[in-house]
């Protein structure tokens, strides 16, 4: 299933936060045991809601030491209200840097955080939605030139792009040149 058909349930029923934890779990089985095969990778994200954040007095689910083979990242959705809850987690993002965790900022576009999260999160790394990257190809709404205004925007802070949705070589070309460095 894909993670639309689920999550929405799963909020409901109160279970996102379990359901966070045991997709965490198997993607740090599974990611060691692709090291284990002479899988050669550098890096293993995944999405994890403010919720499940802000309601852990510790970061149980998180190994104490993070000493893995390839960077771990929490990509956090921009479509959570990150200013509001940002004092409640302040300390849990310090804590996941200690750890060397990095944290991103996904769907970055289509929500509602502000330009003070960017300065008070200090992303390593944000990721411009696909539904703008979608559209950047159409060029007839403006979306190339909002991407190279946050591709500038974070070139000024020090924080990567990613541009999602990409799938082929001539919307790579085009991402590229806006002022993506890496391309999902």
């Amino acid at each position: 299933l894909s993670p639309d058909a689920f999550l929405g349930i799963a909020e409901e029923l109160n279970m996102l936060s379990e359901v966070d934890t045991r997709v965490f779990r198997h993607g740090i089985e599974t990611g060691n045991a692709l090291i284990a095969a002479n899988v050669d990778f550098s890096r293993m994200a995944f999405n994890v809601s403010l919720k499940k954040l802000a309601e852990q007095s510790e970061l149980a689910w998180l190994p104490k030491a993070v000493v893995l083979p390839f960077g771990l990242r929490l990509e956090i959705l921009e479509t959570l209200d990150i200013d509001r809850a940002f004092d409640e987690i302040e300390w849990i993002f310090d804590a996941l840097r200690e750890r060397k965790v990095g944290i991103e900022i996904d769907d970055f576009g289509s929500g509602r955080a502000s330009l003070t999260s960017l300065l008070r999160l200090k992303p390593d790394r944000i990721k411009i939605d696909g539904q703008i990257t979608r559209a950047a190809m159409l060029d007839d709404t403006g979306a190339r030139e909002m991407i190279r205004a946050i591709g500038e925007l974070c070139r000024v802070l020090g924080i990567p792009m990613t541009a999602e949705g990409i799938e082929s070589a001539e919307q790579a070309a085009v991402m590229r040149e806006l002022g993506c460095d890496l391309l999902q």
